[in-house]
Protein backbone atom coordinates (compact mmCIF):
# COMPACT_ATOMS: atom_id res chain seq x y z
CA UNK A 1 0.00 0.00 0.00
CA UNK A 2 2.88 2.38 0.73
CA UNK A 3 4.18 1.80 -2.78
CA UNK A 4 0.80 1.84 -4.46
CA UNK A 5 0.09 5.30 -3.04
CA UNK A 6 3.72 6.48 -2.83
CA UNK A 7 2.96 7.06 0.84
CA UNK A 8 5.76 9.18 2.28
CA UNK A 9 5.01 8.97 6.03
CA UNK A 10 7.07 6.74 8.33
CA UNK A 11 5.01 3.53 8.44
CA UNK A 12 5.89 2.90 12.09
CA UNK A 13 3.89 5.95 13.21
CA UNK A 14 0.34 5.92 14.52
CA UNK A 15 -0.70 8.25 11.71
CA UNK A 16 0.58 5.87 9.05
CA UNK A 17 -1.09 2.83 10.58
CA UNK A 18 -4.41 4.68 10.70
CA UNK A 19 -4.23 6.08 7.17
CA UNK A 20 -2.98 2.87 5.55
CA UNK A 21 -5.82 1.01 7.22
CA UNK A 22 -8.22 3.50 5.64
CA UNK A 23 -6.59 2.96 2.24
CA UNK A 24 -6.92 -0.80 2.61
CA UNK A 25 -10.58 -0.45 3.55
CA UNK A 26 -11.23 1.65 0.43
CA UNK A 27 -9.70 -1.06 -1.76
CA UNK A 28 -11.37 -3.99 -0.02
CA UNK A 29 -14.00 -5.88 -2.03
CA UNK A 30 -16.81 -6.34 0.52
CA UNK A 31 -18.25 -9.20 -1.52
CA UNK A 32 -15.12 -11.29 -1.12
CA UNK A 33 -12.85 -9.84 1.57
CA UNK A 34 -11.10 -13.17 2.17
CA UNK A 35 -9.97 -13.45 -1.43
CA UNK A 36 -8.77 -9.84 -1.38
CA UNK A 37 -6.72 -10.35 1.80
CA UNK A 38 -5.22 -13.57 0.45
CA UNK A 39 -4.30 -11.82 -2.79
CA UNK A 40 -2.65 -8.96 -0.89
CA UNK A 41 -0.55 -11.40 1.14
CA UNK A 42 0.48 -13.27 -2.01
CA UNK A 43 1.41 -10.00 -3.70
CA UNK A 44 3.59 -8.97 -0.77
CA UNK A 45 5.20 -12.40 -0.42
CA UNK A 46 5.98 -13.08 -4.08
CA UNK A 47 6.04 -9.81 -6.03
CA UNK A 48 6.14 -6.60 -3.98
CA UNK A 49 9.15 -7.73 -2.01
CA UNK A 50 10.67 -5.48 0.68
CA UNK A 51 14.14 -5.05 -0.78
CA UNK A 52 13.73 -5.81 -4.47
CA UNK A 53 10.18 -5.50 -5.82
CA UNK A 54 9.46 -7.44 -9.00
CA UNK A 55 7.46 -4.68 -10.62
CA UNK A 56 7.32 -6.37 -14.03
CA UNK A 57 5.21 -9.20 -12.58
CA UNK A 58 2.87 -6.91 -10.65
CA UNK A 59 -0.77 -6.60 -11.80
CA UNK A 60 -0.88 -3.16 -10.16
CA UNK A 61 2.21 -1.81 -11.92
CA UNK A 62 0.47 0.66 -14.24
CA UNK A 63 -1.50 2.13 -11.33
CA UNK A 64 1.34 2.11 -8.78
CA UNK A 65 2.50 5.60 -7.81
CA UNK A 66 5.86 4.30 -6.54
CA UNK A 67 6.56 2.57 -9.88
CA UNK A 68 5.66 5.76 -11.72
CA UNK A 69 8.09 7.66 -9.52
CA UNK A 70 10.91 5.47 -10.81
CA UNK A 71 12.07 4.50 -7.32
CA UNK A 72 9.68 1.91 -5.83
CA UNK A 73 12.42 0.60 -3.56
CA UNK A 74 12.31 3.82 -1.51
CA UNK A 75 8.91 2.80 -0.15
CA UNK A 76 7.74 2.13 2.49
CA UNK A 77 9.33 5.03 4.33
CA UNK A 78 10.98 3.93 7.57
CA UNK A 79 12.81 6.16 10.00
CA UNK A 80 16.39 5.12 10.60
CA UNK A 81 16.85 3.63 14.02
CA UNK A 82 19.18 5.73 16.16
CA UNK A 83 22.55 4.19 16.88
CA UNK A 84 22.95 2.87 20.38
CA UNK A 85 25.37 4.73 22.60
CA UNK A 86 27.83 2.45 24.41
CA UNK A 87 27.74 2.96 28.17
CA UNK A 88 29.83 1.27 30.85
CA UNK A 89 28.75 0.84 34.45
CA UNK A 90 30.44 -0.66 37.50
CA UNK A 91 28.68 -2.22 40.48
CA UNK A 92 30.14 -3.42 43.77
CA UNK A 93 29.21 -6.45 45.84
CA UNK A 94 29.70 -6.06 49.61
CA UNK A 95 29.13 -9.22 51.63
CA UNK A 96 29.57 -10.02 55.29
CA UNK A 97 28.24 -12.81 57.49
CA UNK A 98 26.00 -14.12 54.72
CA UNK A 99 24.50 -10.69 54.00
CA UNK A 100 24.76 -8.44 50.93
CA UNK A 101 24.49 -4.66 51.01
CA UNK A 102 21.76 -3.25 48.75
CA UNK A 103 20.67 0.29 48.04
CA UNK A 104 17.21 1.56 47.10
CA UNK A 105 17.00 3.99 44.20
CA UNK A 106 15.16 7.29 44.72
CA UNK A 107 11.59 7.34 43.47
CA UNK A 108 12.19 10.24 41.06
CA UNK A 109 14.89 8.54 38.93
CA UNK A 110 14.90 5.65 36.51
CA UNK A 111 14.17 2.32 38.20
CA UNK A 112 12.96 4.32 41.19
CA UNK A 113 12.15 2.32 44.31
CA UNK A 114 14.11 -0.73 43.16
CA UNK A 115 16.88 -2.43 45.15
CA UNK A 116 20.26 -3.06 43.61
CA UNK A 117 23.98 -3.32 44.12
CA UNK A 118 25.59 0.13 44.34
CA UNK A 119 26.57 1.12 40.79
CA UNK A 120 27.93 4.12 38.89
CA UNK A 121 28.43 5.05 35.26
CA UNK A 122 32.07 4.97 34.18
CA UNK A 123 33.66 8.14 32.91
CA UNK A 124 34.73 8.27 29.27
CA UNK A 125 38.37 7.50 30.04
CA UNK A 126 37.77 5.80 33.41
CA UNK A 127 38.57 2.14 33.92
CA UNK A 128 35.63 0.18 35.30
CA UNK A 129 37.75 -0.98 38.26
CA UNK A 130 38.42 2.66 39.17
CA UNK A 131 34.71 3.39 38.81
CA UNK A 132 33.93 0.54 41.20
CA UNK A 133 36.27 2.07 43.77
CA UNK A 134 34.57 5.43 43.23
CA UNK A 135 31.16 3.80 43.73
CA UNK A 136 32.18 2.76 47.22
CA UNK A 137 33.36 6.24 48.07
CA UNK A 138 30.57 8.30 46.45
CA UNK A 139 27.58 6.09 47.15
CA UNK A 140 28.51 4.49 50.47
CA UNK A 141 31.19 6.70 51.96
CA UNK A 142 33.62 3.78 52.07
CA UNK A 143 37.15 3.29 50.85
CA UNK A 144 36.93 -0.10 49.16
CA UNK A 145 39.39 -2.53 47.66
CA UNK A 146 37.93 -4.61 44.86
CA UNK A 147 39.15 -7.69 43.07
CA UNK A 148 38.73 -8.80 39.50
CA UNK A 149 35.22 -8.69 37.99
CA UNK A 150 32.92 -11.59 38.88
CA UNK A 151 30.26 -10.91 36.25
CA UNK A 152 29.50 -8.76 33.21
CA UNK A 153 26.05 -8.20 31.77
CA UNK A 154 25.18 -6.41 28.53
CA UNK A 155 21.72 -4.94 28.16
CA UNK A 156 19.92 -2.13 26.34
CA UNK A 157 18.01 0.69 28.02
CA UNK A 158 16.41 3.27 25.72
CA UNK A 159 19.25 4.30 23.37
CA UNK A 160 22.05 3.02 25.58
CA UNK A 161 23.89 -0.26 25.12
CA UNK A 162 25.12 -0.85 28.66
CA UNK A 163 27.91 -3.12 29.85
CA UNK A 164 27.63 -3.58 33.61
CA UNK A 165 30.66 -5.06 35.38
CA UNK A 166 30.25 -6.38 38.92
CA UNK A 167 33.20 -6.35 41.31
CA UNK A 168 33.39 -8.10 44.66
CA UNK A 169 34.68 -5.87 47.45
CA UNK A 170 37.52 -7.65 49.25
CA UNK A 171 37.80 -5.12 52.08
CA UNK A 172 36.65 -1.66 53.05
CA UNK A 173 37.32 1.07 55.57
CA UNK A 174 34.66 3.21 57.26
CA UNK A 175 30.96 3.01 58.03
CA UNK A 176 28.25 3.23 55.41
CA UNK A 177 27.04 6.79 54.82
CA UNK A 178 24.59 6.91 51.92
CA UNK A 179 24.95 9.60 49.31
CA UNK A 180 22.67 9.31 46.28
CA UNK A 181 20.30 6.61 47.55
CA UNK A 182 17.37 7.13 49.90
CA UNK A 183 17.82 3.83 51.71
CA UNK A 184 20.23 0.93 52.06
CA UNK A 185 20.69 -2.10 54.27
CA UNK A 186 22.21 -5.53 54.68
CA UNK A 187 20.01 -8.39 53.43
CA UNK A 188 20.29 -12.14 53.23
CA UNK A 189 20.86 -12.83 49.56
CA UNK A 190 17.71 -14.93 49.44
CA UNK A 191 15.67 -11.88 50.52
CA UNK A 192 16.93 -9.88 47.54
CA UNK A 193 15.17 -12.38 45.32
CA UNK A 194 11.84 -11.08 46.63
CA UNK A 195 12.61 -7.34 46.57
CA UNK A 196 11.63 -5.11 43.60
CA UNK A 197 14.57 -4.92 41.20
CA UNK A 198 15.41 -4.48 37.54
CA UNK A 199 15.83 -7.41 35.18
CA UNK A 200 19.59 -6.87 35.15
CA UNK A 201 19.83 -6.90 38.92
CA UNK A 202 17.62 -10.00 38.99
CA UNK A 203 20.19 -11.73 36.76
CA UNK A 204 22.96 -10.80 39.20
CA UNK A 205 20.90 -12.07 42.12
CA UNK A 206 20.18 -15.31 40.27
CA UNK A 207 23.90 -15.72 39.53
CA UNK A 208 24.87 -15.18 43.17
CA UNK A 209 22.26 -17.70 44.26
CA UNK A 210 23.88 -20.24 41.99
CA UNK A 211 20.83 -20.38 39.76
CA UNK A 212 19.00 -22.61 42.18
CA UNK A 213 17.96 -20.51 45.15
CA UNK A 214 21.02 -21.09 47.32
CA UNK A 215 23.70 -18.50 47.96
CA UNK A 216 26.87 -18.97 45.92
CA UNK A 217 30.29 -18.40 47.44
CA UNK A 218 32.26 -16.21 45.03
CA UNK A 219 35.87 -17.22 45.55
CA UNK A 220 39.06 -15.61 44.21
CA UNK A 221 39.19 -18.40 41.63
CA UNK A 222 35.81 -17.24 40.35
CA UNK A 223 37.18 -13.70 40.14
CA UNK A 224 39.79 -14.76 37.61
CA UNK A 225 37.15 -15.83 35.10
CA UNK A 226 34.26 -13.33 34.96
CA UNK A 227 31.05 -14.71 33.52
CA UNK A 228 29.14 -12.99 30.74
CA UNK A 229 25.43 -12.82 29.97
Amino acid sequence: LSRFYAYDVDVSTTQAKRELKEYATDLLDPRSPGDFNQAMMELGALVCLPGNPNCGACPWMERCAAWKSGDPGSYPVKARKPELEPVREAAILLQQEGLVYLVKRPENVSFGGMWELPRVRCGEEEESLDAATRAGRELLGLEVRVGSPIKRIKHTVMRNRITLTVYKVRSWVGDVALGFHEDGDWFPLEDWEHLPKSTTQAKICHFLLGGGGEAKSVTPADDDQPTFL
